[in-house]
Parts: C-alpha cells; sequence; structure tokens
C-alpha cells in the first residue's frame, strides 16, 4: 500500500460546514495550507482522519484529494 502524509486544516473559515479538512501530499490545496498541523504519514485516509479527530479537530476528508473519507 502507498504511504502519504497527511496534514488537517485548522483554519474551518473555509469549509461551509465547519470541518477541518484532512489533505492528502498529492493534493493541490495541500502547498497552500498555511494553518496546518501534521499528522503523518499513513497507509489510509480514514487513519489520518481519525489521528485529526483524537487530536479534537471536527475533521472531514478533502472531496479533492481524498473523496473515500470525505462524508460532507
Amino acid at each position: 500500500m502507498p504511504v502519504h502524509e497527511y496534514k488537517v486544516n485548522t483554519n474551518t473559515h473555509t469549509n461551509p460546514n465547519g470541518h477541518n479538512e484532512v489533505h492528502r501530499d498529492d493534493c493541490p490545496h495541500y502547498p497552500h495550507l498555511t494553518s496546518a498541523v501534521l499528522l503523518g504519514e499513513h497507509t489510509s485516509c480514514g487513519c489520518a482522519v481519525e489521528l485529526a479527530k483524537a487530536k479534537g479537530y471536527k475533521a472531514d476528508g478533502c472531496r479533492t484529494c481524498i473523496p473515500d473519507c470525505h462524508r460532507g
């Protein structure tokens, strides 16, 4: 399984539902995240989103880079 690095956006103003979006390192948004916390490397987006939730974020997957983990 491929391993990717993930970040959670700490800025909820960019999301209409107030979520902290989790992004994968190959996401077009990833290099532009100015307010983000590194979640490390994971083999699945589910692990990264769960880690973000465990850290207290209202996490959801980015619909662009990890649609499998995007709940809206």
